[in-house]
């Protein structure tokens, strides 16, 4: 299976976020790991677990560490 891996970083000390992202005319799905701290306001509505797996609804504030992103092509 061809697949392609797009990597997020984003910065603690600067606003832009710099993407690297590649896209392609087919679907695809996504893997991805998150590791931040966060304080979250309203309404959380999924499990949150190491996999990150599953959508959250609602707003937060914090600081987002790294974020490594995975897409794999079907």
């Amino acid at each position: 299976m061809l697949g392609i891996e797009s990597v997020i970083y984003i910065d603690k000390r600067s606003n832009p976020i710099r993407l690297i992202r590649n896209e392609f005319a087919s679907e695809f799905t996504v893997e991805f790991t998150v590791e931040f701290t966060v304080e979250f306001t309203g309404e959380f509505t999924s499990e949150f677990t190491s996999e990150f797996t599953s959508e959250f609804t609602g707003e937060f504030t914090g600081q987002i560490h790294n974020v490594v992103c995975i897409a794999h092509r079907r």
